[in-house]
């Protein structure tokens, strides 16, 4: 049976900070390693979720207890759905990385909001007050601030890349809506074991042609790599997942969770040294904090 936890309950809270400061490591640590293996985001992603994520998942979910399969043979369709998502946004995010700046890249998956906001007020009832609608415009002004940075004034085209940016936030934002419908309808510890591991299923699937190069890719380091980054991704991943189960309102949940932006521009600067175009970044930051001020009224 299915365990019903409190609107009250400030655990989602620990989990949402725990999301942060999880997505911010990652993040930071995820634009260097996609540098160094900017070809091989197809296996890099799967291995992280093979070796690392769905284990750790696993493992989450058999402690925390009330793992039941008993649930209808529909909802199958919304795990493979949500394995295709996540599998697809994981591979093109991975792709975004190599060429675009942690700074950047974060401000631009803000556009996740929008999505998810959409997609869960039309499919799960979901509502925000106007303010909270205010928030939104501004995350997504935020994204299109950013995205200026890679505009070209004489073709009037944005870089690939910063497109390839985009649509991961916008399969991100299905998959958290996908998400919150399968979790009206499993518990907490049913959804993690069957959708990461259709999540990983997927990646394996899309990256088979890559998989006979494993050995020589886990070479010179690159697997304690793979299992840090699979460390933090599962952390975050569960931060996320635990408190769209708590709070119940993923359009509310997806907005707190973007001021990762904040935090990834600061780390991106004095960690990374990524130093270009920070008064646009400050400029796309601010108002992204103030669209999850308003989120938050």
């Amino acid at each position: 049976m299915r365990k019903c936890l409190s609107v009250n309950d400030s655990s989602w809270q620990l989990a949402v900070a725990i999301h942060l400061a999880a997505s911010t490591a990652f993040a930071l640590f995820y634009r260097k390693f996609a540098q160094v293996h900017s070809g091989k985001a197809l296996l890099g992603t799967a291995l992280m979720y093979i070796t690392t994520v769905l284990p750790i998942g696993i493992i989450a979910a058999l402690m925390y207890g009330d793992v039941s399969f008993h649930f209808p043979v529909y909802l199958w369709l919304y795990l493979v759905l949500g394995g295709v998502l996540f599998a697809v946004a994981n591979v093109t995010a991975f792709m975004a990385n190599t060429h675009i700046d942690a700074g950047q890249f974060s401000i631009i998956s803000n556009f996740k909001v929008v999505v998810t906001i959409f997609v869960s007020s039309l499919l799960l009832r979901e509502t925000l007050s106007g303010i909270q609608l205010g928030g939104v415009a501004l995350l997504l002004i935020a994204a299109f601030i950013v995205t200026s940075l890679k505009f070209n004034r004489k073709t009037l085209m944005v870089d690939k890349f910063t497109i390839i940016a985009g649509i991961s936030a916008a399969l991100f934002g299905l998959g958290i809506s996908n998400e919150k419908f399968l979790l009206n309808n499993m518990s907490f510890s049913t959804y993690v074991i069957a959708g990461w591991g259709m999540q990983t299923a997927a990646m394996v699937v899309i990256a088979a042609k890559e998989l006979h190069g494993t050995q020589d890719f886990l070479k010179n380091g690159s697997g304690k790599r793979i299992m840090v980054l699979g460390m933090l991704r599962a952390c975050a991943g569960l931060g996320l997942v635990y408190a769209l189960n708590t709070l119940g309102n993923s359009s509310l949940i997806a907005g707190m969770t973007s001021y990762t932006t904040a935090l990834v521009v600061v780390g991106s600067y004095f960690i990374l040294k990524e130093k270009d175009g920070i008064r646009v970044k400050i400029i796309g930051t601010v108002a992204a904090t103030i669209g999850l001020l308003l989120l938050l009224k």
